[in-house]
């Protein structure tokens, strides 16, 4: 129990850092919004329409259909690029930003996919949409020692960081432990009836 009461502890603390730097609109936007309408766009239309044409159609597994959809909703977050120029950041790192952020939301983009066909629900993709949009990329800036070239706002944990290390790398394994909950015996996923092909 005590466990519990510092997870939400820190994830207060996570989500109060988050809100002190955002209107309140924008925070509605990425955290109300974008996830019900991105996920019922990507995971809840453009998902299933892909299942059924390649494979009903062309006899793909469903895993196919999880790492194809996730490259369209990486593609849309491309348009972060045109805001960048507009704020004059440089071309250069404009595109390394906006490639990473290609990447990072293709992966999640995966993970979602993954998640509303292995369950079929697409609850469990909004949720996850919305907790990435608070914790966007994991920051490892605390490796580097304060007053250092590449130090950071979170440059005070350096003292801490082989245990932060530990703990992102335990959160990996635990995501991992507890992909059997989303089985697809336990949800009936709709997804599995056609080829009943496993992801």
């Amino acid at each position: 129990m005590t466990g519990v009461l510092f997870y939400f502890a820190f994830l207060l603390t996570l989500i109060c850092s988050y809100f002190s730097g955002f209107p309140p609109l924008v925070l509605f936007r990425n955290l109300v919004i974008a996830p019900i309408t991105e996920e019922l766009c990507f995971r809840g239309y453009m998902l299933p329409i892909l299942y059924s044409s390649l494979c009903r159609g062309l006899s793909y597994s469903p895993g196919f259909i999880a790492f194809v959809c996730p490259i369209f909703f990486g593609f849309a977050h491309f348009h972060h690029l045109n805001e960048l120029i507009r704020n004059r950041t440089p071309l250069k790192i404009a595109l390394l930003i906006a490639l990473t952020q290609f990447v990072y939301t293709t992966i999640f983009g995966v993970i979602a996919a993954f998640f509303l066909i292995r369950t079929g629900n697409i609850c469990s993709s909004i949720l996850s949409h919305a907790i990435c949009n608070v914790v966007g990329l994991p920051d490892v800036s605390f490796r580097h020692q304060p007053r250092t070239l590449h130090s950071s706002s979170a440059s005070f944990l350096y003292p801490y960081r082989r245990a932060l290390l530990l703990l992102h790398a335990a959160g990996l394994v635990l995501f991992f432990l507890f992909l059997p909950i989303t089985t697809r015996e336990l949800y009936n996923s709709s997804f599995y009836n056609v080829n009943k092909r496993a992801v």
